[in-house]
């Protein structure tokens, strides 16, 4: 179990941290926008860059102190770092100081095929697969993984996530991903960590962390979002009721300061239209755009009596989704459970 303490790194005007994190025998992957510091925080584990502050355990051993090659540590980075005069083999063999191992990494990462081929003649992905297995043929206790697969085509990273994270769970071993692609974080995670300024912003589940996201940040990031100023009105049975111009809608939010300015966030998918529908939290819109997005229209919406514009989703097996034409009145639903409160962080 790997153990960040309180970890702080300074580089010019940007600070890491100061940072708690605890990763067990699961996959944890980092995600936030370039800038956010998690390749900083990966060199800091490794040793790479070495700390202001803090501590790094492994287990219950301060490793803080120690020297890469001390650190029983792979780190995998975006680059291709692979010897271009050697074979896949060489290069597996190259990491495996003890020559122990070997057959168990070549079937993992099922590159027993390609043992004798130069690198040059490799694909992308399997170029990826070799640096994998050369990272594991150390035998590390913690694996660090920087992006390893932003530079492939989407149909070769979307194949090779899915097979990853099968291969990352048979090693159980803590692997640390980071990545600004979230659909790379729903794919490979067991939990997401949110990184911005330096700092984590959540940690949760990929369900958890989506359904109730708790910044600004991590409500972008993790997927489209309707980020709504609002005012929170008096409390009702289930939780707050949020004044939106004159709509009142209820949520199930409790504990906030009546009168206070909130943001509010609410998820595209989450919104119901109809042609009509009256009751609690329904609203008068009106449609400003139509756009197909392949399995889903994304619909563009006017609501009457407020200055934002509002994104839903729409599927397309939806019946009236062919007469939902630019200027089309429509009514509104926001479902209490979809409303969530959430700082500027």
């Amino acid at each position: 179990m790997l153990h960040i303490k309180s970890i702080v790194k300074s580089i010019g005007d940007f600070t890491l941290g100061p940072m708690e994190l605890t990763v067990g025998n699961e996959i944890l992957v980092i995600l936030g926008p370039s800038g956010s510091g998690k390749t900083t925080l990966l060199n800091v584990i490794a040793g790479i860059l070495q700390r202001d502050g803090g501590e790094i355990l492994m287990g219950e051993i301060d490793i803080s102190e120690e020297p890469i090659e001390n650190r029983s540590t792979a780190i995998v980075f975006q680059e291709d770092t692979l010897f271009p005069h050697m074979t896949v083999r060489e290069n597996i063999m190259y990491a495996n100081v003890e020559g122990e191992n070997i057959s168990k990494v070549i079937d993992i990462f099922g590159v027993g095929k390609i043992l004798d081929r130069s690198i040059d003649t490799l694909s992308g992905g399997e170029k990826n697969r070799v640096e994998l297995a050369r990272a594991m043929a150390s035998k590390p206790k913690m694996l660090l993984l920087d992006e390893p697969l932003s530079s492939l085509d989407y149909p070769v990273r979307k194949k090779l996530s899915t097979d990853l994270r099968k291969i990352l769970k048979r090693i159980g071993i803590p692997v640390i991903y980071v990545t600004h692609d979230r659909d790379i974080a729903w794919e490979i995670g067991d939990k997401i960590a949110i990184m911005s300024g330096g700092k984590i912003c959540q940690i949760g589940t990929p369900k958890n962390v989506f359904k109730n996201p708790k910044t600004v940040v991590a409500a972008e990031i993790t997927g489209e979002s309707n980020i709504i100023k609002m005012v929170v009105g008096k409390s009702g049975r289930l939780g707050h009721i949020v004044e939106w111009g004159d709509y009142k809608l209820e949520t199930q939010v409790d504990g906030l300061e009546s009168g206070r300015e909130v943001q509010v966030c609410i998820r595209p998918e989450d919104i119901v239209l109809r042609k009509r529908g009256e009751g609690k939290n329904w609203v008068k819109g009106a449609v400003i755009e139509k756009i197909f997005k392949g399995h889903r229209y994304a619909v563009e919406l006017h609501i009457e009596g407020v200055r934002d514009q509002i994104r839903a989703y729409v599927s397309l097996n939806q019946n009236e989704i062919e007469n939902l034409e630019e200027g089309i009145p429509v009514r509104v639903c926001f479902p209490k459970e979809s409303i969530k409160i959430i700082s500027n962080g």
